[in-house]
């Protein structure tokens, strides 16, 4: 929802928004979710059986954080992210996910409690994120997808092997699907990858 506010208006604009007309800006986050939420009543029910989970998109975070205060996100964000969670539980989807690049960890507390329970990509960054430290912090009910630093794929199967070694203890605490945490830079060997995927897929817990 922020996020396509955020590429319609860009950041200034919205920063701005946020500020000097709040009503403004949640009656559009509101109005995003009662879509996202009508184009769940068109869909799942038509399906043969209900997804494994929501998912959506937002990047709304930079290198130094989110784009949104906690406070913003919590008045004008979280009660659209529950509405929307309320409709997946309707039809038996107990699982939100979300996908923020950037430092997310100071939105990650607002996001559970408004029913977003899956962070992709847990981008690593020059803050390094660690997921296995944001599971301590945040506890089991946060589940992430990605955690795979990108950059290790280009310095050669030893930092491959490093990467996954340093993730196996929340791949053996579950809820966590290792996964590059952006697009794959142009720099790595195709049979690099082509070693982490066979690597990854080997993993038995």
């Amino acid at each position: 929802m922020m996020g396509w506010i955020r590429n319609w208006m860009g950041v200034v604009n919205m920063s701005y928004l946020m500020f000097d007309a709040p009503d403004v800006y949640a009656d559009m986050v509101d109005t995003l979710a009662e879509l996202s939420c009508w184009g769940m009543e068109q869909v799942i029910p038509r399906m043969k059986s209900p997804p494994d989970l929501g998912f959506g998109w937002e990047d709304i975070c930079g290198k130094s954080g989110p784009l949104v205060s906690p406070d913003i996100f919590r008045r004008h964000v979280a009660p659209g992210c529950r509405r929307m969670r309320d409709k997946l539980e309707s039809y038996g989807v107990h699982m939100l996910g979300i996908d923020s690049d950037g430092l997310v960890e100071p939105l990650i507390k607002d996001w559970l409690d408004a029913g977003v329970n899956l962070q992709f990509p847990i981008e690593i960054g020059t803050w390094n994120a660690d997921p296995m430290e944001l599971r301590k912090k945040f506890g089991r009910d946060l589940h992430v997808v990605g955690g795979f630093n990108k950059l290790a794929l280009e310095r050669g199967r030893p930092a491959i092997d490093a990467e996954i070694e340093r993730r196996m203890p929340i791949m053996q605490d579950g809820g966590f699907i290792i996964l590059p945490d952006h697009l794959i830079t142009p720099g790595t060997p195709l049979e690099d990858y082509k070693y982490y995927l066979e690597k990854v897929r080997s993993i038995r817990l």
